[in-house]
């Protein structure tokens, strides 16, 4: 600290790791010299971290951040250097087995060891207000609106180079190594934005910096039950298919903004009868059986043949549930869902 008391100048501290009370020392000890931190910025996406940037900010440390950064260097009015294996921690100052160098020589420093700090310092990215305040909203986020903001972000320019993708998704979730599942996580919201097939074009092609065969791996799993979610209206998009010609203009979007093939026709139809969500809504409402039968007009029998067979295994379920002991009033309930199904069967068969 002695050393922080002494400088008359500027203090500049190079560390990836700064703790609350370290901090605190650090700014009551220093006597009017400007002070200027460089840290690794991904430590200090935390709330104890956004404190520590609040509290040397408010004293108006002018503070820069690194993500690699692993220097821990100490440079006292351009004439004193510390090289130090401890962080600036209570940990690392006062419990750990650490060692340091000072050397006090002028000439040494501005020299060699300024110019070197100075390319540091000027390559860094600038810890502002407006960072910190998005530190501490970012914290305050669940996990799927930091997909969304992260959608948001890399669907609006498809410019953007590796590093700013990757620095958008520290952003949010500085600790995390693999990062896929945030992409896929971010793409849905992406397809339900208000130009979808556009906008997740944009997004996928920013991805696809980071992890080239995105595309493709995701959608080789996923794309029939995409259509699927789309004509049965299982999630929220703004993309509808009712009916065939909605249908190859949705494949034709596909093609165009993401650049593979869409999935085949076989493999959707094969996901709506594998979905019991989509059984029970044709069921439910023909006119999804409609929609379904004039999309995929070379499936119609078989999808009659699987709804009707559905509709009477519901008859024979509620067939089973007429016993002596159960009340009339149940009995004629149950007669009545029995008459609605067949009414909806009679509808499937004639059409």
């Amino acid at each position: 600290m002695e050393l922080l008391r002494n400088a008359n100048q500027e203090i500049i501290l190079v560390n990836p790791f700064i703790d609350v009370e370290v901090a605190q020392k650090i700014c009551d000890n220093i006597n009017g010299a400007k002070l200027k931190v460089l840290l690794r910025g991904s430590n200090f996406n935390n709330m104890k971290g956004a404190f520590v940037l609040e509290l040397l900010k408010s004293h108006g440390t002018e503070i820069r951040s690194v993500n690699n950064l692993d220097a821990k260097i100490l440079i006292f009015d351009s004439c004193k250097v510390v090289f130090t294996s401890s962080s600036l921690t209570e940990t690392s100052l006062n419990l750990n087995l650490e060692s340091g160098i000072l050397f006090e020589d002028e000439k040494f420093v501005a020299g060699y060891v300024l110019p070197a700090v100075s390319s540091y310092w000027e390559n860094a990215e600038i810890v502002d207000t407006n960072t910190i305040e998005e530190i501490n909203r970012s914290l305050k986020l669940s996990i799927h609106e930091k997909y969304r903001e992260i959608a948001g972000k890399l669907m609006v320019d498809n410019g953007l180079t590796r590093e700013e993708i990757l620095r958008i998704v520290r952003e949010y979730f500085p600790r995390k190594e693999n990062i896929f599942p945030i992409f896929s996580g971010g793409l849905s919201y992406a397809f339900r934005s208000d130009e979808p097939f556009i906008n997740t074009g944009v997004y996928l092609k920013n991805v696809s910096k980071v992890y080239p065969n995105f595309t493709r791996s995701i959608f080789y799993r996923t794309s029939a039950s995409m259509f699927k979610n789309i004509i049965m209206e299982k999630k929220e998009h703004k993309v509808k298919i009712h009916n065939i010609e909605e249908y190859h203009k949705v494949q034709r979007e596909f093609t165009e903004n993401f650049h593979i093939k869409p999935p085949k026709s076989t493999n959707i139809f094969n996901s709506i009868l594998e979905d019991g969500y989509s059984i029970q809504k044709i069921m439910e409402y023909p006119e999804y059986y409609r929609r379904v039968k004039s999309i995929f007009p070379v499936f119609k029998n078989e999808l009659q043949r699987v709804i009707l067979r559905n509709y009477q295994a519901e008859i024979e379920r509620l067939e089973g549930k007429v016993q002596p002991e159960v009340k009339e009033e149940v009995v004629k309930e149950i007669k009545k869902d029995i008459s609605r199904i067949k009414v909806k069967m009679d509808i499937i068969k004639d059409s």
